[in-house]
């Protein structure tokens, strides 16, 4: 494995590629500060990643969730809520809700 270093603003389009690839999300649908809030906190963890658990791009495809948060229910967003890293940004006229789960990045 090689070591690369990675500018955030290139970690942030890495990571909005993969989630839009992989959820059918069209690229569009949210503007580059969402990406840029994600990689920014997904920076943290990069040193004390294990990528024989989990690689980066299984991480984005199972454990990184951008929502409308109207489409969430009560006990989604509760869990969202208390069992990952979320945090809410607006877009538009509608609130995205942003749920990382580090659990398996932070080796908890």
């Amino acid at each position: 494995m090689a070591k690369v270093e990675l500018k955030t603003e290139t970690l942030a389009i890495l990571i909005g590629t993969i989630y839009c690839s992989n959820s059918q999300v069209n690229p569009l649908a949210f503007p580059m500060d969402v990406w840029m809030a994600i990689a920014e906190k997904v920076e943290y963890f990069l040193p004390m990643w294990d990528y024989d658990k989990i690689s980066f791009e299984q991480w984005v495809e199972m454990g990184l969730f951008v929502l409308p948060k109207p489409m969430l229910d009560a006990d989604t967003l509760e869990e969202m809520q208390t069992d990952s890293l979320y945090w809410e940004m607006e877009n538009g006229n509608v609130t995205l809700a942003i749920s990382m789960d580090i659990s398996v990045i932070n080796n908890v």
